[in-house]
């Protein structure tokens, strides 16, 4: 811990920025909020995205930035009246593909066939109108739904397909390698973030993108577990360090790692985005672990509790700071690296709750601040 005393200087003006949220489950607060049609887990059908995901507890750090305008439905993107910014939907991939399902969360008039599902290419990025309304900070996090990556794991816990197990994978050798439909779904991924991130340097060109990858779900073979779910049951029975629990945890690491590659790819093909890495963030925290970061439940397994969201917000308040704009527009720069062996003048000042922290410079790492109020919360990353 880097313990320091605070500096508190007055609060200066600063610009507030439009920041626009396109994503999927994840980024909509899934298991947080409800998406569906039916009530569930207490919570009712049909809600907007919630206020507890990743993206409001970023914001709730960025005082530059506008707060988010939520849309009061799960299933509507746009108004006559008003233009949302916080646009993730629940099951959306980056653009839809050969074997993208239709969007059956949500009431249609009868009669009306149901449409292909929602995606952030071109539905959320459509809604957000960045040509109209340009913004200094666009998320984006997609991939998961793009090759059915829920399913895929359900396959590899071995559920059937009611639970709506997908094979994704087969084994060759000691390996494992992507079913043809999964290699295509990811080149399908690549093109989608391709085009998400081309229309926003279009509409919005001074905008600063944070791409999320995703984490792993599927605890180590030998971390004890707990849970009375389905799935937790199934992977309690197994024997601690056994073969079955070696096998599901090489296999989802397989998985994730096509998809993290994937979505690294494009980052890297786009200098100006910022990559938030997400790969190894729930290690010790995964599904019916003794801490879990994911819920567990039929309808909401896998997705971010509470603390889980929490942990991704602290990972893009990161990945932001260490960025030359803070994540503020890819032209304004907050916070320019300044080397210096003393706390100076030209230390750098962290919004905490109400005042600004100057943070004392005596190596060249910044400080990053950890998600509680009070400048004695920033700690070395």
């Amino acid at each position: 811990m880097f313990v320091f005393t605070p500096t508190y200087v007055p609060k200066l003006p600063k610009p507030v920025n439009r920041y626009v949220v396109l994503g999927d489950s994840v980024a909509y607060g899934h298991g947080l909020a409800n998406p569906t049609k039916t009530t569930k887990g207490g919570l009712p059908p049909d809600q907007p995205p919630s206020n507890q995901a990743y993206p409001e507890l970023f914001r709730d750090w960025d005082e530059g930035l506008h707060p988010l305008s939520y849309r009061p439905t799960s299933c509507d993107l746009t108004s006559p009246t008003v233009v949302y910014d916080q646009l993730a939907y629940s099951g959306a991939p980056s653009i839809a593909n050969q074997w993208t399902g239709l969007d059956t969360n949500c009431h249609y008039p009868k009669g009306t066939p149901v449409p292909t599902h929602k995606a952030l290419f071109l539905d959320e990025i459509d809604a957000a109108q960045l040509n109209n309304s340009p913004a200094a900070l666009v998320l984006v996090q997609a991939g998961a739904d793009d090759i059915n990556f829920g399913g895929c794991l359900a396959a590899i816990l071995g559920l059937p397909s009611q639970f709506g197990a997908h094979t994704c994978l087969t084994q060759v050798g000691s390996g494992y390698q992507l079913t043809d439909e999964a290699t295509t779904e990811l080149g399908s991924l690549q093109n989608g973030l391709s085009a998400i991130i081309g229309k926003i340097h279009q509409d919005s060109p001074n905008a600063q993108i944070a791409l999320f990858d995703y984490y792993q779900i599927i605890p180590t073979a030998s971390a004890p577990l707990q849970g009375t779910s389905l799935i937790c049951k199934d992977m309690r029975a197994a024997a601690s360090g056994g073969r079955w629990r070696r096998s599901i945890r090489a296999q989802a690491d397989f998985v994730q790692q096509q998809l993290d590659d994937t979505i690294r790819n494009v980052a890297s093909a786009n200098p100006d985005v910022v990559l938030v890495e997400l790969q190894s963030a729930f290690a010790g925290h995964e599904l019916c672990t003794e801490q879990p970061w994911v819920f567990d439940g039929a309808w909401d397994a896998a997705h971010p509790n509470a603390e889980g969201q929490q942990q991704i917000a602290n990972l893009a308040l990161g990945a932001c700071y260490y960025s030359d704009t803070d994540c503020v527009g890819r032209g304004i720069v907050r916070n320019p690296p300044v080397q210096a062996a003393e706390p100076s003048r030209t230390s750098p000042r962290i919004s905490v709750g109400n005042v600004e922290c100057a943070t004392p410079r005596t190596s060249v790492v910044p400080i990053v601040p950890q998600m509680s109020h009070g400048c004695g919360a920033m700690t070395r990353p």
